[in-house]
Parts: C-alpha cells; structure tokens; sequence
C-alpha cells in the first residue's frame, strides 16, 4: 500500500512539474519591452503632417465655435451639429495658443483607436488662408487636425484639454 501510495505521488508530482509552462521571455526582456513602449512625447511633424505644422506656424488668427447639438426642423428625435462663434485669437493669445499646439509634450504617445471622436469645439485657424480646422472632442480627449488631405486625431492630456476649453472672446 505505501509503494502504490508513493508511486502515485511521484507520478502526480512528475505531471505537475512537466504541466507547468515555461516563460518564453526573462525578465529582462520584458522590461526592455516596457521602456521602448513609453516615449516622453510624439514627433507632431510626422504624426500631422508637414503641411499642417506649417499651416500652424504661420496662423495669425484663430477662430473658436462651441460645436453644439441642435434640433433638425420637423423632427423630435434627429439632431444636427452646429457652429456656435465664441470668439476670436489674435496677437499674444493666438501664439500663446500656437505654442501650446506645438508643444508635443501635450500629447499622449499612447492612443486608443476605438473610441470614437465627437468633437464639441472647433478652431479655426488663419493664415493665408483659413483652410485648417482644429477640432477637440474633450470627453474622449482628442484633437482632431483637418485640412484638404484629411485628418489626423491624437490623443491629448487633461491639462490641454483645460487650456483649450477655456472660452476666450
């Protein structure tokens, strides 16, 4: 009885060791994974594009809406967006708000594809032409840069969302 006892428990402890998955991955491994994965900030030239940056850069004036829901006529239940003016940018506060654009330490490096993007402000931005748009969807935390060519939506951090709320006229 005790042979067969012990044969079982030799046998029972040969299948256990052997069940048990080895890790594909030292230690080290994984935090080198984990340091290449936090960057400090984004590149914003290749993340917008060029044409953009320099659309940005060149702005001398920057116009706000307030992107508000509305009612369509003859419905109960439909609503449209509307462009409501708040008010407009110009000399130290448009650079003040250009600087903070730029600065790509206001952007998160990590991104979440799925959520979606419903922008509730939007600016405009003037230069010779006021053909880039600045769209942020402050519930999701992200800003949307769109001209012509498309567009490009990033991730933004609290902070920025505050300075960009703030409703200037």
């Amino acid at each position: 009885m005790k042979k067969i006892a012990i044969t079982l428990m030799v046998c029972a402890l040969t299948i256990c060791c052997k069940g048990q998955k080895e890790s594909l991955y030292s230690s080290q491994d994984i935090v080198k994974e984990e340091e290449e994965v936090k960057k400090e900030s984004i590149n914003l030239e290749e993340t917008v594009g060029i044409a953009k940056l320099d659309h940005v850069q060149n702005t001398q004036k920057v116009i706000i809406y307030k992107i508000e829901d509305v009612l369509i006529e003859g419905t109960t239940n439909e609503y449209g967006k509307k462009a409501v003016k708040q008010g407009s940018l110009i000399n130290k506060e448009a650079d003040t708000f250009l600087t903070e654009i730029t600065n790509s330490n206001n952007y998160n490096t990590t991104d979440d594809k799925s959520i979606a993007f419903e922008p509730d402000y939007q600016y405009e931005l003037c230069a010779e032409n006021c053909e880039l748009s600045i769209l942020l969807d402050s519930k999701n935390k992200k800003l949307g840069f769109i001209n012509l060519e498309g567009q490009e939506v990033i991730s933004v951090r609290d902070n920025f969302v505050s300075f960009l709320k703030k409703e200037k006229k």
